[in-house]
């Protein structure tokens, strides 16, 4: 046998299932994540379904996809680990620490390049130093021209 489980490890009823949801209720679901759990294995799937109608509408069945996602979520899973660590390591560094392309354009800096203090002894902050919103609707401080070869910098808040 096995378990059907939620993302977050509670049970997965049946009546919710998409393809119970399609034939009782005509409801179209896409992309539900389940949880298979055969004794010690787990999957990790997608499920989408939608009603089967007669020409009056009526349901006559339905059709439900199924995509294994176990190795792609795992791999997602491992690659925001890296990532977390990889943000841990750069903030614990005493020093600026910045990351950036041949072309000098800045990936990365760490909390200690950021700090106001710091910043003010390698780059210029274009206004009185507050973030603003930028052209993606996140809050950036630009940095000044002449300190970057001519190039505006926008540095994202995050």
């Amino acid at each position: 046998g096995y378990t059907v489980l939620r993302p977050d490890g509670t049970a997965f009823p049946a009546y919710d299932y998409p393809l119970t949801r399609a034939l009782q209720h005509g409801e179209t679901t896409h992309d539900v994540l389940m949880r298979l759990r055969f004794d010690e294995t787990e999957r990790i799937i997608t499920v989408s379904a939608t009603p089967i109608r007669d020409d009056e509408g009526a349901i006559t069945g339905a059709i439900a996809t199924f995509d294994d996602v176990t190795d792609r979520r795992r791999a997602e899973e491992e690659c925001q680990r890296l990532l977390s660590l990889r943000e841990a390591i750069m903030d614990s560094i005493p020093d600026a620490l910045l990351v950036h392309t041949p072309e000098d354009t800045i990936l990365r800096m760490n909390r200690v390049g950021l700090d106001d203090a710091y910043l003010d002894r390698w780059a210029r902050v274009l206004g009185i130093g507050e973030p603003k919103i930028g052209a993606h609707g996140k809050p950036v401080l630009f940095l000044h021209p002449k300190d970057f070869n001519g190039c505006l910098v926008e540095l994202e808040q995050v």
